[in-house]
């Protein structure tokens, strides 16, 4: 789904967005990821509906077979 945004966000409250594209597909500038401290909680939201993600993000690795590459991990999906 487009335009859905992702956030992270650190435990001292610094966050950085992102939006999908058509394909679900998102990704963060490195220059605005190095204000983040990991791990980060991320979460996704579009005009109706907010889903975060149960797990913490320890790195900006997220397409990695120890993450989302792999079949076991899910996606955070927003009707």
């Amino acid at each position: 789904m487009a335009q859905v945004e992702v956030r992270l966000r650190d435990a001292a409250g610094n966050a950085v967005s992102a939006y999908t594209d058509a394909n679900g597909s998102f990704f963060v500038r490195a220059a605005a990821a190095a204000a983040l401290v990991f791990p980060v909680q991320t979460g996704a939201r579009n005009a109706a509906t907010t889903r975060a993600m149960s797990a913490t993000i320890a790195n900006g690795a997220c397409n990695s077979a120890a993450c989302h590459g792999s079949a076991a991990t899910g996606f955070i999906h927003v009707p």
